[in-house]
């Protein structure tokens, strides 16, 4: 899963893939699961600070966004983060980011 702030790129995995996500995708900071996938992206959320974040409305279950709220709830430190489905965000930006590669 990705997680795009303002200023972070961030792609939340479990340990199957750290070394390929560390190697295709240095650039960005690596969130690694140990638990549930839901547990581990609230605590990467939480931590970058948002407030608001949009989900691929086409790619998400609803199963996953109900998992997602609850972890955000259950979390200690956790303020209230507002979760906003959207389309194609990151299609777009894998688009844009190899469009750019290839120029």
């Amino acid at each position: 899963m990705g997680l795009v702030t303002g200023k972070d790129f961030y792609i939340v995995t479990d340990f199957r893939y750290q070394e390929q996500a560390a190697q295709e995708a240095g650039w960005v900071d690596l969130a690694i699961r140990n638990g549930k996938m839901s547990d581990t992206l609230a605590k990467t959320m939480i931590d970058a600070g948002v407030k608001r974040v949009g989900f691929e409305a086409n790619f998400t279950t609803f199963g996953q966004v109900a998992a997602l709220e609850k972890s955000i709830k259950e979390a200690k430190s956790a303020k209230a983060i507002e979760l906003v489905p959207v389309e194609d965000v990151m299609v777009n930006l894998r688009r844009s980011r190899t469009i750019r590669r290839s120029a």
